[in-house]
Formats: structure tokens, sequence, C-alpha cells
């Protein structure tokens, strides 16, 4: 990734956006080439959070249709 996007990616921003997802417990980071991939637990489940900077991927791109 490169490191002007990823000084973009404040913890704060990653725990807002987990929190979206009910997440507790410590947001792990398991990879980041061209996302952000992390590890957090809700409500007793394993969930993975991908998040992209929007130079890579327009929203359509991301947003499968069934959410919009």
């Amino acid at each position: 990734m490169e490191e002007s996007i990823a000084s973009l990616l404040r913890p704060e921003y990653v725990a807002e956006a987990a929190s979206q997802w009910n997440a507790t417990g410590e947001t792990v980071l398991l990879d980041e080439v061209t996302n952000f991939v992390y590890e957090f637990k809700s409500q007793e489940e394993r969930r993975i959070l991908r998040l992209t900077h929007n130079s890579h991927h327009t929203e359509d791109e991301i947003v499968p249709n069934w959410i919009g």
C-alpha cells in the first residue's frame, strides 16, 4: 500500500468501521496490499473487514447491487 494512502487510515477510522458491524475486542490488521483487511469478533463470530481507498475503486465497484 502506498504510504500516502496508508497514513490516511487512522486507528479511529478502523474502529468506527468495525463498530458498524458490532465489533468487540481487538481489531487485528491481517493484510495491507491494495486493501486493508482486518479481523474482529462480532456476536462471538469472527468477521473480516476490508477497507479500500477510493483511488483504487469507486463505490459502485465495491458495493454489491443488493445493498444499495
